[in-house]
């Protein structure tokens, strides 16, 4: 038996929200600020994560390729 997506006359499919003005939706009722606050620390958390185990190995390689340059 299939479920329906409507239950007792809801359905959340149709369901729109619906602002006034761009400026209306970027301020959230007042909560804007935190939201996207929100939104860019951890979208800059998630870039740190991808980038900083690249920086560990290049580092690392320096380190290895100056200790093999010292052994010559």
């Amino acid at each position: 038996m299939i479920a329906s997506a409507a239950v007792d006359g809801f359905d959340p499919w149709s369901q729109n929200m619906q602002f006034d003005s761009f400026s209306t939706w970027l301020q959230m009722g007042g909560h804007g600020g935190y939201v996207f606050a929100a939104y860019g620390i951890a979208f800059a958390v998630l870039v740190y994560q991808g980038l900083a185990p690249l920086r560990k190995r290049r580092a690392l390689r320096r380190r290895l390729m100056a200790s093999l340059e010292g052994e010559r």
